[in-house]
């Protein structure tokens, strides 16, 4: 699994996303996710400035990691990711950006990528997106031969085996 290109909201950096991701990731768990992300991120000594307080695993009933963290200036704050439409419809500019967000996700997804939608809640506690996170995950070798025999047009190559599952 690969990290391309994120998908920034207005003048965010590609890091300022990576590490809003990264704040949720854990590199103990060894989670393929976890790793990509905390290797994308160019500058690692910036971790070391915010303090975590609070990071429970990954969420299977919200679908998403949700972490509270203490900031440069002492503020907490709290950062999500998971599935890009979770993502936005829990973010209070998701009116503002969704539009621009789909376009991305879909081909993030018609290049074989899978998502990861970030969000960030300052003091109003307000989820804002702020971008998104495109997970590059090619299929296992065999899987590429034959789709599963239940598989739809458009779900053969989403739901077929990845390098990061485990046989």
């Amino acid at each position: 699994m690969t990290l391309g290109m994120p998908f920034c909201v207005g003048n965010l950096t590609a890091n300022d996303v990576i590490l809003a991701g990264a704040l949720t990731s854990r590199a103990e768990s060894n989670g393929t996710i976890d790793l990509v992300v905390l290797g994308c991120l160019k500058h690692k000594a910036a971790l070391k400035t915010y303090h975590v307080t609070h990071c429970p695993p990954f969420d299977p009933v919200d679908k998403r990691t949700e972490a509270t963290v203490k900031g440069r200036d002492g503020k907490a704050f709290k950062v999500t990711t998971g599935p890009p439409q979770v993502i936005l419809a829990m973010s209070a500019n998701a009116a503002a950006v969704k539009a621009a967000a789909d376009r991305p996700v879909g081909d993030f997804a018609a290049r074989g990528s899978r998502a990861l939608g970030v969000a960030r809640a300052d003091g109003d506690g307000k989820w804002q997106l702020p971008g998104v996170l495109p997970l590059f995950d090619p299929l296992r070798d065999d899987a590429k031969a034959q789709p599963p025999a239940n598989a739809g047009p458009k779900h053969d190559v989403v739901n077929r085996p990845r390098n990061s599952d485990t046989a």
